[in-house]
Order: structure tokens, then C-alpha cells, then sequence
């Protein structure tokens, strides 16, 4: 799926070059929907050696809060 920058957590996550973690997506009111199962997720922007976005991981969980701090500095 392709998502504007700006657009979604996602988007967000590419635009402003942060990780962003949800621990539970329906507290967003900026959340874009890909599972109906999906109850939290990660999203990292991937940086070339210019900073520029050329991809993101985006890990989706079924369950809330499973994401740590170490999750996110990692």
C-alpha cells in the first residue's frame, strides 16, 4: 500500500524522520486501517546516507501495548 507522506502513522512517520509507536491504534485519529485485526504497531523510516526516506518498517501487533522502550530504541 502506498501512503503519502503526512497521511496516516505512517506518513507521519516518513515525514517527520521519527519512529513512531501506537500501542493502541483506535486512540489515533490519524491511524489508516490495512487489518482490522491490527491493535498496535511500530513504524521506523528507513534513512539512506543523505537522510533522506527511502522505506519504512511498519510492525503490526494483534495485541495492545506490546511494544517497549527497547523496541523503539532498537
Amino acid at each position: 500500500m502506498k501512503i503519502p507522506f503526512g497521511s496516516g502513522i505512517c506518513g507521519q512517520a516518513a515525514s517527520t524522520k521519527n519512529t513512531f509507536v501506537v500501542q493502541d491504534v483506535t486512540k489515533e485519529t490519524n491511524y489508516l486501517s490495512c487489518s482490522e485485526k491490527t491493535k498496535s504497531e511500530i513504524v521506523v523510516p528507513i534513512l539512506d546516507n543523505d537522510g533522506n526516506v527511502f522505506g519504512e518498517l511498519d510492525i503490526d501487533s494483534h495485541k495492545l501495548e506490546p511494544f517497549t522502550i527497547e523496541d523503539s530504541n532498537f
